[in-house]
């Protein structure tokens, strides 16, 4: 971000900071999201806080804010049916978000999870007032959210003897570990499906491969995308894990030791990080 700054501050450039699953974080005694000239979170499913979906934009520019004011005052405000709906799939998100549980949604193929898509066309509206009502005391949520996370994050680390918390002490919103193959991955992903260990891939395909936008990469090749894309698994660390269910999941990958290779952000001496 610093050098980012640098090259467009005097420039005209704004820089628009995506920090959707990094609220609370602060970075040189910043918060992320308000270094650049507007930033915004996510309220989606399992982010730190949540309603179930939408976001929040901040900035700390007056052209900008009235921008996004005379943008925000023309949206509808979701109808009493929208908001009903809205209401019980938080329900669900709420159950569901459990380990031992999350076989149930990630089986039903309409809920399209674990998919990456392209959207051109999707309705914008404003907060309900049951979702902002869901956001009551978000502050203290967020730090009590954040305190877990980074704990269980810790954990992970440890018990994997990964070196990474001492270089990144931060509340993954699902920390990201590189495994040999792809074949090791997806025994890695059965495994989790039978036992509730809610271990999931990170990523379907590298971006040149989304349907809706490949055509942009027309002819061109990443085999190191690609190679992430595949080896890339992701492991829960949200508030509602038990005690049981983190020696469930760690214990079975402590056990699998030789074909984890590390986190992605340290794997410096792997053919990853090249």
């Amino acid at each position: 971000m610093d050098k980012i700054k640098g090259r467009c501050q005097d420039k005209g450039i704004f820089i628009v900071e995506d920090a959707a699953q990094a609220m609370g974080v602060n970075y040189n005694g910043k918060l992320l999201g308000t270094i650049g000239d507007v930033g915004f979170f996510s309220l989606g499913r399992g982010k730190n806080i949540t309603c179930g979906s939408g976001g929040i934009i901040v900035t700390n520019d007056d052209r900008i804010a009235s921008a996004i004011d005379k943008r925000y005052s023309s949206l509808d405000t979701p109808q009493f049916g929208e908001t009903i709906v809205e209401y019980f799939k938080m329900i669900l998100l709420t159950v569901f978000i459990h380990p031992s549980l999350y076989w149930l949604p990630a089986g039903l193929p309409f809920l399209k999870l674990g998919e990456t898509t392209f959207e051109k066309n999707f309705s914008v509206k404003k907060i309900s007032g049951m979702k902002a009502g869901l956001l009551r005391n978000w502050q203290r949520r967020l730090e009590e959210s954040n305190r877990i996370r980074k704990g269980n994050a810790e954990y992970i680390c440890n018990v994997l003897g990964l070196d990474l918390w001492h270089k990144f002490p931060i509340p993954f919103i699902r920390l990201p570990l590189l495994v040999k193959n792809r074949q090791v991955r997806d025994m890695i992903l059965i495994h989790s499906r039978e036992k509730g260990m809610g271990i999931n891939r990170m990523y379907p395909t590298p971006i040149n491969e989304i349907q809706e936008i490949k055509a942009q990469f027309d002819g061109m090749i990443f085999p190191s995308a690609r190679d992430i894309a595949e080896c890339l698994v992701s492991l829960p660390t949200h508030q509602l894990l038990s005690d049981k269910d983190k020696a469930r999941i760690f214990g079975y990958l402590k056990a699998q030791g030789p074909v984890i290779i590390s986190h992605p952000l340290v794997s410096e001496s792997s053919s990853y990080a090249h």
